[in-house]
């Protein structure tokens, strides 16, 4: 089983729910997906930078999908960068995870949350 964080939890059920109403505000998508604003303000930046929500001002503003299609993947990637094999492993040990971690970029961009 895989854990996801929290982040990511949040994250993914902020798409759905823009997938599902449009257009929301940080506030009313906050109370629809029981989440906490302030944390999710943090979240829906880091989705906006990566290209994945549009942020509109003013009092008519809110969050919308920039693109009909999300995956897993994209989201994960937008809250802690891409996924794969990294860190301060031998070269040994990267070349025997790098397939399981091409696999699980797989899975995760096969699963569309929009």
């Amino acid at each position: 089983m895989i854990n996801f964080t929290s982040e990511i939890c949040y994250a993914a059920e902020a798409v759905r729910q823009l997938s599902e109403h449009g257009q929301l505000s940080a506030t009313r998508l906050g109370e629809i997906s029981n989440s906490p604003v302030r944390w999710l303000l943090q979240i829906l930046r880091k989705l906006t930078v990566a290209g994945l929500l549009r942020a509109h001002r003013g009092v008519t503003g809110g969050y919308e999908l920039a693109k009909p299609q999300i995956s897993l993947l994209e989201i994960v990637e937008a809250l802690t960068g891409p996924v794969g094999a990294k860190g301060p492993l031998s070269e040994s040990l990267l070349a025997k995870t790098e397939p399981i971690a091409l696999s699980f970029r797989s899975q995760l961009a096969g699963v569309h949350v929009t």
